[in-house]
């Protein structure tokens, strides 16, 4: 064998073998080992000193942190933390919270818009919804659909409103027969309460409220005679208004149409008046004009007045103006006092004529007429006198008989000599619109 075989075996035999069961016991000489204080734990989050040994970091004991407090419910309900918002850097502020009420101007613009009929408090609505849209959009508060509401509904009454004034100032086209489409005639309609006297015009369409002037020369619908002021100053109701209209136009025509006997007799009277709404907004009067009871377009001015006469043609109709009572329906023996009293009126009448007559300095071709006419009224007045005064029907009944001389012939040359129509036509009545 080799030299290194035999160093091994060498080295084992000089190695003795210990049996564990017979460890050697220390010597009596020699003293028992005391244990080593132990150091105290060093800090594992203490920084490392420069002495010491570098090498791993030991790992964290398992548990909690030292110093760490264990996590607790909070008794507050905001959590563990004091309430924020924390504050932020320089200049920073938390954002505005928006509100969560409705904005009063929004509830003020539905309100006075949904009830805009009271006292036209839809007109507030509208700068009450403006306001109310601005400021919800700067302070995000509820309300935008009731502001936006109280608009649509101003917008509403406005409409409304307006219907109601242009329905308002209407009258119906005649009274007595469905309206009838005339065409449109002039371009530009006008109201007609505009209309003023002397003034011709068309039905415009079907409107009831709106007429189209024209000329007097060519057909047209109506002539206007003027416009009868009504007294009343709270709305009197329809059947008051239209008699207070009828007797108002019923003067007109004497002052507008002086010659009767030249009015067709197919003319009548007729007049617009207000409405119940028109009455408290725009007009408080009648408007009275002439047209056809058979609904026929008329041809030339019907107008015989101060502007349209000479002057001794104006002063025959103004003297012989009065000269328009009707006699009682009654003979003198049923009823005596209609009599007496129509006979007074009558001598009064004819007593005013007179003295107009003989009054005025009329031209030599109407002189003799007129001296003739007022010969005859003479002969007659003592005769309605003795009426009006009788205590019997007897002689009521034979003193309204001698009244009765028929003047006609009279009359007819005066008018004759000035010019004038020569046959009595009629007398026009009133009609309503």
């Amino acid at each position: 064998m080799s030299s290194v075989d035999d160093a091994s075996e060498h080295e084992e035999a000089a190695t003795p073998t210990v049996s564990p069961d017979k460890a050697p016991t220390p010597d009596a000489g020699t003293p028992e080992p005391v244990d080593a204080i132990p150091e105290p734990p060093k800090d594992p989050w203490a920084p490392p000193t420069s002495d010491a040994t570098p090498g791993p970091a030991p790992a964290p004991a398992p548990g909690p942190m030292p110093y760490q407090q264990p996590y607790q419910e909070s008794p507050y309900p905001g959590g563990p933390y004091p309430g924020g918002p924390y504050p932020g850097p320089y200049g920073w502020q938390p954002p505005f919270a928006p509100k969560q009420g409705y904005n009063g101007f929004a509830i003020a613009s539905a309100v006075l818009g949904i009830g805009g009929f009271i006292c036209c408090a839809w007109l507030a609505a509208v700068p009450f919804g403006i306001a109310a849209l601005r400021q919800i959009r700067r302070t995000k508060e509820k309300g935008r659909g009731l502001a936006i509401t109280g608009l649509v509904m101003s917008g509403v009454w406005l409409v409304l409103t307006v219907v109601f004034l242009s329905l308002g100032i209407s009258a119906g086209a005649y009274r007595d027969a469905p309206a009838r489409d005339v065409g449109f005639g002039a371009l530009n309609p006008v109201a007609w309460y505009e209309l003023a006297p002397g003034d011709c015009f068309n039905e415009f369409g079907t409107s009831t409220s709106k007429v189209s002037p024209t000329t007097c020369d060519g057909p047209h619908d109506g002539e206007t005679i003027g416009t009868a002021v009504l007294s009343d100053t709270t709305y009197p109701g329809e059947a008051a208004l239209r008699r207070e209209s009828r007797e108002g136009c019923d003067k007109m025509l004497n002052t507008y149409a002086m010659d009767t006997w030249s009015m067709p007799s197919s003319v009548i009277v007729n007049y617009y008046y207000p409405t119940e709404t028109s009455w408290y907004t725009t007009q408080q009067s009648a408007t009275c004009f002439l047209a056809s009871a058979k609904h026929e377009r008329l041809t030339g001015s019907l107008r015989s007045d101060r502007t349209t006469l000479t002057t001794d043609q104006f002063a025959y109709l103004a003297a012989v103006d009065a000269d328009t009572t009707n006699s009682p329906d009654a003979d003198p023996a049923e009823d005596p006092t209609a009599n007496r009293l129509w006979a007074g009126q009558e001598a009064d009448t004819v007593t005013k004529e007179i003295a107009a007559l003989e009054g005025h300095n009329w031209n030599s071709q109407t002189a003799q007429p007129v001296a003739a006419f007022v010969a005859e009224l003479k002969k007659i007045l003592p005769h309605l006198r003795a009426a009006e005064q009788s205590t019997d029907t007897d002689t009521l009944s034979n003193e309204l008989q001698q009244a009765e001389e028929d003047l006609t012939p009279q009359a007819k040359a005066v008018r004759a000599a000035l010019g004038l129509a020569t046959s009595r036509a009629g007398a026009p009545a009133a009609q309503s619109v």
